[in-house]
């Protein structure tokens, strides 16, 4: 088995047991990213549920059921297998939203043909959390109440590297097209290099095309974090010879002496990418991280110069993040008070709280 593997799951049929109608964008959809990933992301190799009739020499996906153990044997092979570095799981179908008992918050589900509840985000996201040799993954949402990804981010660990997609909040459904979804025709666009006119398309070049897409619907969820050192997802199938590295012309110096790098300084800080990497992960599954060194060993150039220009870019949970700055001084709470009221001044806040 190819280093990197393309899971692509179309399930439009459903048994009426599920109460689920019968949907016919996911087959679509998915031979489209399929022939995408055929013509563009070759170092990709496709599993495909349900597999049909093989035409041109690859097999196409069909209009037939996908019961949740094919599935689950589908996944089990791939993270079994110690080869594989690189898992892009595309899912178009039905999703629900489901409380397992009267004593259990709800959760989110993928549905299968067979099966309404089949597959909680939170049981995914363990099964892949559980297979370390995968480092790279792509998750592709299409279906409702699929943006219960945070519940992944909480649990993720092992230093993987994540794009994860949603196509709708946790408690929304998703956008449909004539026969097609909204999320996978903005991706298949997003991983196009010929129509973006890029040599090649990284995991952090597609989340940030999805994030930045005019004229979403509110319930659309933008990609909810992704890696800073990102993976190739495409490329043009040939690439242009290399040409010489440019020269750079700085309008100003790219040697601060002892002086912090600010914000506006993002283009000539260089050497901490592992760092801000580090940090990007951290912040994407916990609130509350302590940057610690001695004293100017480049803590506050590696937050403001490295990770909040970042976090503007909206590598982490979109772009709606909000930055303030404090130096703790004579009062530490006042100060930090009068900074979030600037941020919010219709809260009051009491710095003696």
């Amino acid at each position: 088995m190819s280093r990197q593997v393309a899971l692509i799951v179309a399930v439009g049929q459903y048994e009426a047991a599920t109460g689920l109608q019968k949907l016919s964008a996911p087959v679509n959809d998915a031979n489209a990213l399929h022939d995408l990933l055929r013509q563009y992301g070759s170092d990709f190799q496709p599993v495909l549920l349900p597999k049909g009739a093989k035409e041109g020499g690859s097999y196409y996906l069909r209009d037939a059921p996908v019961k949740i153990a094919d599935f689950a044997d589908s996944l089990k092979g791939i993270l079994n297998n110690p080869q594989v570095e690189t898992l892009l799981l595309y899912f178009s179908g039905h999703g629900t939203r489901h409380a397992p008992d009267a004593l259990s918050a709800p959760q989110s589900y993928l549905t299968f043909s067979d099966n309404a509840h089949a597959l909680s985000l939170n049981s995914l996201s363990q099964a892949i959390e559980n297979a370390a040799h995968i480092k790279n993954i792509v998750l592709i949402l299409d279906c409702c109440h699929s943006g219960a990804t945070a519940d992944f981010f909480s649990i993720l660990r092992g230093g993987k590297r994540f794009c994860l997609i949603a196509a709708a909040s946790d408690m929304a459904e998703a956008s449909a097209l004539k026969g097609h979804s909204l999320l996978t025709q903005i991706v298949l666009e997003g991983l196009n290099p010929e129509t973006r006119d890029l040599d090649v398309i990284k995991a952090s070049q597609l989340s940030e095309f999805v994030n930045d897409y005019p004229n979403k619907p509110p319930s659309f969820l933008p990609p909810s974090g992704y890696t800073y050192h990102s993976f190739i997802l495409t490329k043009r199938a040939i690439v242009a010879a290399p040409t010489p590295a440019p020269q750079y012309k700085l309008n100003k110096a790219p040697y601060k002496g002892l002086q912090a790098f600010q914000e506006e300084d993002a283009d000539i800080f260089f050497g901490r990418d592992s760092f801000i990497e580090e940090l990007l992960q951290r912040l994407a599954s916990q609130r509350f991280i302590a940057v610690l060194g001695a004293s100017g060993s480049g803590k506050s150039s590696l937050v403001r110069a490295g990770l909040i220009p970042k976090l503007r870019q909206g590598h982490i949970h979109g772009k709606a993040w909000h930055i303030a700055h404090m130096r703790p001084q004579h009062d530490p709470l006042g100060i930090l008070s009068y900074e979030l009221h600037n941020l919010f001044p219709n809260i009051e806040l009491d710095s003696t709280d």
